[in-house]
């Protein structure tokens, strides 16, 4: 038997698993042989390792003529014999020597924010992309879940007492900005329940909400001095179709006309609203804001009812 040689093995198949083993994914990888013809073989022994002819590992294939091999790396190289041994345990000469490379996949480039960006976030990465004020950590208050998004995972918002809370702003005050976000809602256009999407700052001053109630999607905005302002949209005109997503944007502007310095938008055309209150000369005071999402402490029962895909905030 030790004089024996075993055929040439080959790497026949290779599986990619679900599972991840930081900082590489790990893969499964099948090493297969042709079996050798002698009578007496009681099976064959597969032997690894990271470094040529230096095997560290070894796994029993019995008397089958492949092998599964588990945990391998992405970015490693491997480096695989096999040997046959008979039914008086002795062993063959390794095979010729297969090796296995699986390069690591490039890693993500650094988030570059677009002029004018103060904050992004992806629902997908759960983790702030970027926050030009402010440390940008999502806190989620009450049951805050993830489900499947349009691109990844998304933020799910049913349960009353539930919100996301992030401060994006810091001493970053813009007299004009927008916050946009992306939405997935699951109450129709005739709900009769509040549903707030977003809030930015709290109480009646430097606060500004938008939320959906009985067919109709309103924008409000107290200023400094406490003066309110608000418009709204009808849904005959604009709806927001449950189990679709929707892209909703508001603009506030501290330096442009009454008519355009509180807008909304949705999928990027700009909708006209109904004016309520003039806008006051004191300008919007964002600094050490807090923004809240599908629901806050001012509007405890406001629940969101939806998914949130991705935030962003830019002057």
């Amino acid at each position: 038997m030790n004089h024996r040689s075993l055929k040439r093995i080959a790497v026949s198949t290779l599986l990619a698993c679900a599972a991840f083993v930081a900082p590489a994914m790990a893969l499964d990888l099948t090493v297969s042989w042709q079996p050798n013809a002698e009578s007496d073989i009681a099976g064959y022994q597969v032997s690894y390792g990271t470094v040529s002819g230096n095997y560290t590992q070894s796994m029993d294939a019995g008397n089958a003529a492949s092998c599964l091999l588990t945990d391998i790396q992405e970015g490693v190289p491997y480096f695989i014999a096999v040997r046959a041994y008979d039914t008086a345990g002795q062993f063959s000469a390794y095979s010729s020597e297969a090796t296995f490379f699986q390069p690591s996949p490039p890693s993500d480039p650094p988030y570059e924010p677009s002029p004018g960006e103060l904050f992004y976030w992806k629902a997908d990465s759960d983790v702030v992309e970027y926050s030009a004020g402010g440390d940008g950590a999502i806190t989620p208050v009450g049951s805050i879940t993830y489900e499947p998004g349009l691109d990844g995972n998304a933020l799910s918002i049913f349960s009353v007492q539930s919100w996301a809370e992030f401060f994006a702003f810091g001493n970053v005050d813009p007299a004009q900005g927008a916050i946009e976000l992306r939405l997935n809602p699951s109450w129709s256009n005739l709900d009769t329940r509040t549903r707030l999407l977003f809030q930015i700052g709290s109480g009646q001053k430097n606060c500004i909400k938008c939320w959906f109630y009985r067919g109709s999607l309103y924008l409000y905005a107290w200023d400094g001095a406490g003066v309110m302002r608000r418009t709204y949209l009808l849904s005959r005109q604009y709806s927001l179709p449950a189990g679709q997503w929707t892209t909703i944007k508001a603009v506030w502007n501290d330096h442009a006309t009454d008519t355009d310095n509180l807008a909304i938008y949705i999928n990027d055309v700009k909708k006209a609203g109904l004016v309520k209150k003039p806008w006051s000369a004191k300008r919007m005071d964002f600094s050490n804001a807090s923004v809240y999402l599908g629901q806050s402490p001012d509007a405890s029962n406001w629940t969101l009812n939806g998914l949130i895909d991705e935030v962003r905030i830019t002057e």
